[in-house]
This record gives C-alpha cells, sequence and structure tokens, in this order.
C-alpha cells in the first residue's frame, strides 16, 4: 500500500487513511476525496486540527508547487462534509441494493432485542427526541455502533422509500466501511 506523509504533523500513513487535496487550474485548493482527481497531491490526516495546521503553514502551496488563491479552513470543511455525505449516502444505497439494511423504529428496536443485533444504527436527525433516546439506549446497552445523519426524508430517499426515521445495517464489510466513513464525518463536523 502506497504510503503519504501529512502536511501537518509529519505522520507517515497509508494513502487511504489520509485525505487528499489538489489545486485546480484557476488555483483553488480542492478536496479529492476520492482520490482520483488528477494533478500532484498533497495530504493530510483526516482531522480538523492537521488541515487548520496546514493551512497555517501554508504547506499546500509548497506541497503542490503551485501558488493558491486564499482559503478558509471553513471552505474546506465544507468541500469535505459535502463529499463524506456523499459517500455515506452512497454506502447506505450499496446496503439497500444488497439487502444488508431495514428501516422504521419499530423493525430496529426488535432487533436490538433480539439475539441477531444489527452491526450498525442510524437514525434521522429530526427524530423526536424520546424515540432517539430510546434507540439510543438500545443501542448503548447492545454496543451497537450508533450514529444520527441525514433527516427522515433523506433517509427515505436513500432507501427510494418514503420517510425512515430509522436504519439498521447487517454486519459484515459494508457496515464497516459505512462505520469508517461516520467516523470521519464526525471527526470533521464535531457532531456526535
Amino acid at each position: 500500500m502506497a504510503e503519504r506523509t501529512c502536511l501537518a504533523c509529519r505522520k507517515v500513513l497509508s494513502k487511504d487513511a489520509l485525505l487528499r487535496y489538489v489545486a485546480s487550474p484557476d488555483g483553488h485548493l480542492t478536496v479529492d476525496y476520492t482520490g482520483r482527481l488528477p494533478g500532484r497531491g498533497a495530504y493530510t490526516c483526516v482531522t480538523l486540527d492537521c488541515l487548520e495546521t496546514a493551512l497555517k503553514k501554508r504547506a499546500f502551496g509548497r506541497a503542490l508547487k503551485t501558488e493558491l488563491q486564499p482559503v478558509e479552513l471553513a471552505e474546506l470543511t465544507g468541500q469535505l462534509k459535502e463529499a463524506l455525505e456523499t459517500k455515506i449516502a452512497s454506502l447506505i444505497g450499496m446496503g439497500r441494493k444488497s439487502q444488508a439494511v431495514v428501516s422504521g423504529t419499530n423493525e430496529i428496536q426488535g432487533r436490538l432485542g433480539s439475539r441477531q443485533l444489527p452491526g450498525l444504527v442510524i437514525v434521522a436527525t429530526d427524530l423526536s427526541a424520546g424515540l432517539y433516546e430510546k434507540i439510543k439506549g438500545l443501542a448503548q446497552q447492545k454496543e451497537v455502533p450508533f450514529y444520527r445523519m441525514f433527516s427522515k426524508d433523506d433517509l427515505g430517499r436513500l432507501l427510494g422509500k418514503g420517510l425512515r426515521s430509522a436504519l439498521a445495517f447487517e454486519p459484515g464489510g459494508l457496515t464497516d466501511r459505512l462505520i469508517a466513513e461516520l467516523v470521519r464525518y464526525q471527526t470533521v463536523s464535531g457532531e456526535k
């Protein structure tokens, strides 16, 4: 596996563990979350601290060997959050296609009370506080990873259905990838 060095902390990690950035032809710094954009790349860890430090040190321009337009941390964070949301939505869609996801608060509460526990639970951001606490408590009690993301409408759209308040994913490789992306999203957004 190819390794790269973080511009800020100087840790050497695999490319997959780092974020890639490129310069657009007009000199704008762009997050290359998929790692597929053409051109020279620069890397940071997936933390706001490393991203902020690299910006303060003006390390991106040196690493990319180009003059960059001024960029704010909030702009790059926004690009990164958008890329992560897209990736997470894509993985949820893959879960739907592979029938590795079930939806509905009653179904999920039942699964959390059974022997065949889900590998992950995601609840909508606009879920009522009482139901949120109930599902969160069950998930924590059973040590099932639990995240809050997307609205009911968004979750339903990702499943090709109407409003959905909660999703549960079968344990497996897809769920592990989804959890990794959700952890990255929390790290970047500061949301819990």
